[in-house]
């Protein structure tokens, strides 16, 4: 961690690690961090039972589609899957590494209700946090993530909320940084509701604005960090609106509150279908603003939803579901680059909302 912004060795200290930021949002990121209850659920819509061997097998079958890797830059994997291995023994990590993609590795342990609050949680996860990013770069992760939730009501998010989720994505930044890995920040504000699109960016400055206020107190080297923050859009229960909307209003908050330190900002889908999420990523690309980051992505619903339906779990589907899955790495490199003309071959699911009520994983 950097004590003193002004050292003289800032940069030569860091440079293996800056190294690594700039690889990181040179595409995308795929998030395949689901833990074991929710890779179940994914699975159990398709009729496959949730056992290791079938959470190995869906793994294999992203990582080792032919042309996708070159259309992302890191893959997040969940602690099982980091020191998993294909079907013929090469571990996952190897297979990324040599594709070019950075492993990364979810660290935080899931939400729990925080006290006092209309049902407004915290994430828990920073006790050993420091051992367990050791292990975890031993094993070859070079970048981390921690996923912070709130919500919005007619009263929340609370300051205490803001507050408690924005020191604790703080302090998991220090420490990631403290053991060689670039942390992603994940403030993640959930759909859920009918507000519309103004509540939603009010919100989002809100979050985001403290979140980098605890990132400074903890004197974290934004330059080796990345911001993985929902996109402005309205409630899953308010009327829609149009991609271009949903840029301005996006790109309007970011230029609010985030500094221009930070090197890239990779989006969740938060539920949006597939086709929406690289629709509204293209559409901010496309805006001629001032954004001094890269716009990239960082997809986990919105990139294998249908690679899933495809696949069905069975062998004989490996094919097309592969066809599926590096259909929409391509679609969404294009939206990094705002060129996605919206021609993607629709697989099935792709344009299904992937919403989820209080989503947890």
């Amino acid at each position: 961690m950097i004590k003193n912004h002004s050292d003289l060795n800032f940069k030569e200290i860091f440079l293996p690690y800056l190294v690594w930021v700039s690889h990181l949002y040179m595409v995308g990121i795929l998030a395949a961090d689901e833990s074991t209850g929710t890779i179940g659920k994914r699975l159990s819509s398709i009729n496959v039972e949730n056992i290791e061997e079938n959470r190995r097998s869906l793994r294999e079958l992203l990582f080792c589609t032919p042309g996708a890797l070159e259309c992302l830059s890191g893959v997040i994997l969940f602690e099982e899957t980091l020191y998993q291995k294909t079907a013929s023994g090469k571990p996952f990590v190897d297979v990324l590494k040599e594709g070019g993609v950075l492993p990364g590795i979810k660290v935080d342990k899931g939400t729990v209700e925080l006290r006092g609050t209309n049902g407004e949680t915290t994430t828990q996860g920073l006790d050993g946090l420091g051992q367990r990013c050791a292990k975890y770069y031993e094993a070859g992760a070079r970048f981390a993530k921690w996923r912070a939730v709130l919500k919005i009501g007619l009263t929340e998010p609370s300051e205490l909320a803001i507050h408690e989720n924005a020191y604790g994505l703080a302090r998991y930044a220090a420490i990631c940084q403290e053991n060689g890995l670039v942390p992603i920040v994940e403030p993640e504000i959930l759909v859920d509701g009918s507000h519309d699109i103004e509540k939603c960016a009010a919100v989002t400055e809100r979050v985001l604005a403290a979140c980098y206020k605890a990132l400074n107190d903890h004197h974290v080297m934004l330059e080796g960090t990345l911001l993985k923050p929902n996109m402005v859009t309205p409630g899953s229960d308010a009327p829609k609106v149009a991609p271009e909307v949903i840029a301005e209003l996006t790109v309007r908050a970011l230029q609010r509150t985030v500094p221009a330190a930070v090197p890239a900002i990779v989006f969740l889908s938060g539920g949006q279908s597939e086709e929406q999420a690289t629709l509204n990523l293209n559409a901010m690309n496309k805006l001629k603003t001032k954004k001094p980051w890269s716009l990239s992505f960082s997809f986990g619903r919105a990139l294998q939803q249908s690679t899933l339906k495809a696949w069905a779990g069975k062998t004989g589907n490996v094919g097309k579901a592969r066809a599926a899955f590096l259909c929409r790495c391509k679609a969404n490199s294009e939206a990094t680059l705002g060129t996605y003309q919206g021609n993607a071959t629709l697989g099935e699911g792709a344009s299904e909302s992937l919403h989820v009520k209080d989503y947890k994983y």
